[in-house]
């Protein structure tokens, strides 16, 4: 049985309600690439000093998915950064407590190793907007395939239940980390595709390159609201309407 831990965090007009999991502290990357935490600090200008800085794990929403409240009309999607070997596609999702019935829509990608994105690190992409309106809750994946072969591929998914038997054994693998950001209404979706133990044979030794780090793709997504006219806005388009309809009555009369 799949318990779900519901949190409300009040917004701007109304709430948004989230499924929430543990913290996680990201992992040490291979090969000399940057640390979540540093990546962050450059893309937000904070200084947060390690993976395990309480303040940066603070960041960590803990959740899986995204209850919309109806104020929200559209998300966009702004690929950031990009560490991973493989072919990422990044989407939405209708969740559903379903694997067979998942409703999935790409928002961005491929994302691969051609310009302007060739190599890896910042990327240069423009945002992408959609529409979002009564969709009610949505999760998160990455749909990540391999270079030369693109019918080779796993669906990582921000609900970790989703994830099982994909490719290791082990239950409630959390590929996607959903941090908050120093923007209201913004968040940063952290994809990872070996957040476990992952053991090679490379260089006459076996080597373990499953490091969690938590940078293979970063998203920031943005909730865009209805806009809410002031009291004060209203009050004057009232008197604007009634001072047209008195000049249009004595032009009449």
């Amino acid at each position: 049985m799949k318990f779900r831990k519901t949190l409300a965090v009040a917004v701007a007009v109304g709430f948004i309600s989230f499924t929430a999991s543990a913290v996680v502290v990201p992992g040490t990357p291979n090969g000399g690439e940057p640390e979540l935490h540093t990546i962050y600090n450059s893309i937000y200008g904070t200084s947060f000093t390690a993976a395990d800085d309480p303040d940066f794990l603070a960041t960590q929403t803990g959740w899986e998915t995204m209850t919309l409240d109806s104020d929200v009309e559209s998300i966009s999607f702004d690929a950031l950064w990009r560490q991973s070997f493989l072919t990422d596609t990044v989407g939405f999702y209708t969740a559903s407590n379903s694997k067979i019935t998942l409703n999935m829509t790409d928002v961005l990608g491929p994302l691969d190793n051609t310009d302007p994105n060739s190599g890896q690190g910042p990327v240069t992409m423009d945002p992408i907007t959609v529409d979002v309106q009564g969709l009610g809750e949505i999760g998160f994946y990455d749909h990540a395939a391999l270079p030369d072969d693109p019918n080779v591929y796993f669906n990582w998914f921000s609900e970790a239940y989703l994830n099982d038997g994909q490719f290791q054994t082990t239950p409630g693998e959390i590929h996607v980390l959903i941090l908050t950001t120093p923007f209201e209404d913004t968040y940063l979706l952290c994809f990872e595709d070996l957040p476990y133990d992952y053991l090679v044979e490379g260089d006459a030794k076996i080597q373990n390159i499953g490091d969690s780090d938590y940078q293979d793709v970063l998203v920031q997504i943005t909730l865009n609201r209805t806009v809410i006219p002031e009291p004060t806005s209203m009050a004057l388009l009232g008197l604007g309407l009634a001072a047209l309809g008195i000049r249009r009555f004595k032009q009449s009369a």
